[in-house]
This record gives structure tokens, C-alpha cells and sequence, in this order.
């Protein structure tokens, strides 16, 4: 159980490109359309908006690396300063496959993030350097890439893992979450839920497209 009272920064590190992330802070809340219009959240790295417009309807969504560029990475912070004992959040997350498996990974963070100076933003499915160099703060691994028993999910407290599942088999997240077609993207990819609460601990829900099903871990 992880159940200390934290200061709350959701954040977003590596290799996500989603539609909506949505957080409660006890009785408010935060929904975040990933556009530049969004003055409270920042972008770190190669993170960037994708802003496009299809058949006159303009769609926005979050891409945290460079498309067709290995060793890129990049962290989005919602902004979000607050003191909480429980928060839930939920948001939809597809990789681009582009035809083969796909890569690497990404994280979803909370804790404090307000000193993002030097390397400190930088992460990926791991966490972040803040969270490691601080020993504090819940960092949520989705691992996309690897061999069997190298794909899934970490539950990590600052820089220490504090537990793993893996993944069905190795094509999970590119059956789940893969697409090469940016529209087939948007309608469809995978929707995680995630949910912390001081008293009773972590939990997280990802609701796979294409008929994959779906995984729980707390």
C-alpha cells in the first residue's frame, strides 16, 4: 500500500499518445483536452500537442516522442498543486505500431513534481528522475516492449519497484493499444483507470481495444 499523503502532480512520461486524462482531487476536478490552449499544464522534452483537423473537426491529442526518432522522450505535467488523500483518473493512450510491435513505454506519475530543473523531467516506463533522485512518489510503468515476462506494468515508489505483472504475452500492447492510422487511433485504443485513496492503497483498470480484454492490479 502506498499511503502517504501526497502533494499531487499527474503527470504523463514516454511514448503515450491519448485523448483525455481526467483527475479528482477530492471534490474537484481536471479534464485536460491536450491542446495548447491548456495554459495550466507544461510540456517537457519532445512532448508536443497534435493539433489536426479531419473532415472539418479539429482533433488534439498528447505525443511525448519524435515519430520515426529512437532515444526521444518526453513528459507532460498537468500543473495540478494540491494536497490530497485519495484522487482518481482515467485516460485513453495508443501507440503508433506503424505495421510491427510496439515500443518501450510510458508512466503515469503523481507526486511532487515542482522542481523540474535540469534532467529531473526526464523518464520513461520507469518513472522519472525526479521521483528517483527524491525516493518519493507513485509512478505507474506501462512496459510495452520486450521479451515474455518483460512486458506489463510497475507499480514503483520513488525509484524502487514495488511490484510487477506481466503482460498476456508479448504482442499485448500492440494488439491492445497499436495502431498505424491516426483516426482508427482516436476511435479506438486503450483506456486506463487508475485510483489512489490514503487509507486503502492503489489500484489500476486498462480496458484493452480489439478484443483484448481487459487487466487489474492493486
Amino acid at each position: 500500500m502506498l499511503s502517504n499523503k501526497q502533494t499531487i502532480v499527474v503527470a504523463l512520461t514516454t511514448t503515450i499518445s491519448g485523448l483525455m486524462a481526467t483527475a479528482h482531487a477530492d471534490v474537484a476536478s481536471y479534464d485536460a483536452a491536450f491542446r495548447s490552449s491548456d495554459t495550466q499544464a507544461s510540456l517537457h522534452g519532445s512532448a508536443v500537442y497534435q493539433e489536426n483537423f479531419y473532415q472539418g473537426i479539429q482533433y488534439s491529442d498528447l505525443q511525448l516522442v519524435t515519430q520515426g526518432q529512437g532515444g526521444t522522450a518526453g513528459t507532460w505535467d498537468s500543473g495540478i498543486r494540491a494536497d490530497i488523500q485519495r484522487f482518481s483518473a482515467s485516460f485513453k493512450f495508443s501507440f503508433n505500431s506503424n505495421g510491427g510491435n510496439v515500443n518501450d513505454g510510458f508512466s503515469f506519475l503523481v507526486g511532487d513534481l515542482s522542481d523540474l530543473s535540469g534532467d529531473r523531467a526526464a523518464g520513461n516506463e520507469r518513472g522519472i528522475n525526479a521521483f528517483n533522485e527524491d525516493g518519493a512518489g507513485i509512478s505507474i510503468g506501462f512496459d510495452s516492449y520486450g521479451p515474455d515476462n518483460d512486458t506489463g506494468y510497475y507499480m514503483n515508489w520513488g525509484g524502487s519497484q514495488i511490484s510487477w505483472t506481466n503482460a498476456p504475452n508479448t504482442s499485448h500492447y500492440t494488439n491492445g493499444a497499436g495502431y498505424n492510422d491516426y483516426l482508427a487511433a482516436l476511435a479506438g485504443g486503450a483506456t486506463a483507470t487508475i485510483a489512489w485513496d490514503i487509507n486503502i492503497g492503489l489500484s489500476m483498470n486498462v480496458e484493452w481495444a480489439n478484443g483484448q480484454g481487459s487487466w487489474s492490479h492493486s
